[in-house]
């Protein structure tokens, strides 16, 4: 595969990467303000689903980095 193939497969990655993180991130601050929310009756299960979302971002992120770190670094083989 040439380095130009590589480095788009990469950027296609990253952008759905940071636009899984961000529906990610969004979801868990919905939840973390249900969970904060004294009238809901249901706040330990908003909670929960909170920190699910806030793993599924962490995750995200992570992956975003590597990907971030391996675009450079294919950037650099092909200049």
């Amino acid at each position: 595969m040439s380095a130009t193939a590589d480095i788009q497969r990469l950027r296609d990655g990253l952008a759905w990467c940071l636009w899984l993180e961000r529906g990610a991130s969004r979801r868990a601050r919905f939840f973390e303000l249900r969970a904060m929310n004294p009238r809901n009756p249901n706040r330990a299960a908003s909670a929960r689903v909170a920190a699910g979302y806030q793993s599924d971002a962490a995750n995200d992120r992570r992956r975003i980095t590597e990907l971030r770190s391996a675009l450079a670094h294919a950037k650099g083989e092909a200049a």
